[in-house]
């Protein structure tokens, strides 16, 4: 298993890479789309948990497909950076907007909030996405020992 382990590991890489930058061939990702995250995250050997919170409702597809994106690359970091064994997708369907939390029990920074500052694409790349849609990204640490990743979503005032 544990030969295994790092093939695994650059196959999901791949396989996020792959979803994350090349030209869509078919319709955007959405919020179900989750459970292959889920599952090939199992198969490289991370417990990825997803927790959702309120009632499940239709939000504006730019809101679902930025979900999707923030979702994809704070899982590609855990992976990547964290040595992380252990991760929590919420999601959680507020009155007027989604809030996304990614925490995760890896290796954490000593100061979380200048990953934003220091970061490189991805994070940036995040940062961006909430921004667009006038909402908010903060990264914290976790309860669990690594970070905590947060998005604030506006849903445009459904309840």
């Amino acid at each position: 298993a544990s030969r295994e382990a790092p093939t695994e590991l650059r196959s999901l890489l791949e396989v996020l890479r792959d979803e994350a930058d090349a030209a869509p061939r078919e319709p955007a990702q959405m919020l179900t789309s989750l459970d292959a995250l889920e599952e090939r995250s199992r198969l490289a050997g991370l417990d990825l948990r997803r927790r959702t919170v309120g009632e499940v409702r239709p939000v504006p597809a730019a809101v679902e497909l930025a979900a999707v994106r923030i979702i994809q690359e704070s899982v590609t970091n855990v992976v990547r950076h964290a040595r992380a064994m252990h991760v929590v997708v919420g999601l959680e369907y507020r009155a007027g907007s989604l809030l996304l939390t990614i925490d995760d029990d890896g290796v954490g920074a000593s100061d979380p909030t200048a990953l934003v500052e220091l970061g490189g694409n991805g994070v940036r790349g995040m940062q961006e996405r909430a921004a667009a849609l006038g909402g908010t990204f903060a990264i914290d640490h976790s309860s669990l020992g690594g970070l905590l990743i947060r998005a604030d979503l506006p849903t445009g005032g459904q309840s």
